[in-house]
This record gives structure tokens, C-alpha cells and sequence, in this order.
């Protein structure tokens, strides 16, 4: 889980910075490859 946070955390930053749809792919991203790492 902390991981998952982890990734949370660095996407609501790069929000801040970058456009929110471009913040939803990278979260995605981290979501995928923490299930891949879990499998």
C-alpha cells in the first residue's frame, strides 16, 4: 500500500506542473506496474 501511495503522491505534484490528463496516464502507468510486480 505504501507504495500505491507513493505513486498517488507523485502524481498529485506533477499535477501542479503538468495537465491532469498526462498525471492520469503516469498514475495508470505506476497502477500496472505495481500489479505486475504483485504477479
Amino acid at each position: 500500500m505504501a507504495e500505491w501511495q507513493g505513486f498517488g503522491y507523485r502524481a498529485l505534484t506533477a499535477a501542479g506542473e503538468s495537465e491532469q490528463g498526462s498525471v492520469q496516464a503516469s498514475d495508470q502507468a505506476g497502477a500496472v506496474a505495481l500489479l505486475q510486480k504483485r504477479g
